[in-house]
């Protein structure tokens, strides 16, 4: 059996009678070191309503998060952790390539690290 969902008529709602009432002014003026009065001042407005659901770009994130423990000493221990969240677009980007380019970004930095940090725990 089938729904029914019923069709309301295109109004206008508070929202968007508010929206279209928003006015931007900006304001130049010219002024003079010393002297009280501004010597040239404009201003201008205009009204234009801001269709929102155009500039909203979905968004998703990605987090890659390692670590590692490395032994310096009897029972002494240096851990490395590197985290990286990654904002994207799922529309135009693939979550894949995305996650295998951060994936790569925080092993090089982790691994940068753990070299960093060998010779000074060999010794």
């Amino acid at each position: 059996m089938a729904i029914k969902i019923k069709n309301l008529a295109d109004t206008t709602s508070a929202h968007d009678e508010a929206a279209a009432a928003i006015e931007t002014e900006v304001a130049q003026t010219l002024t003079k070191s010393g002297v009280a009065d501004p010597l040239d001042q404009k201003v201008d407005k205009t009204s234009e309503p801001v269709n929102i659901a155009t500039h909203i770009t979905p968004v998703e994130r990605i987090d890659i998060g390692m670590s590692f423990k490395m032994p310096v000493a009897s029972y002494t221990m240096l851990e490395f952790s590197v985290r990286r969240s990654v904002p994207f677009d799922p529309v135009t980007t693939s979550a894949d390539t995305v996650f295998d380019e951060t994936k790569a970004w925080v092993e090089a930095k982790l691994n940068a690290l753990i070299e960093e940090q060998q010779p000074q725990a060999a010794g």
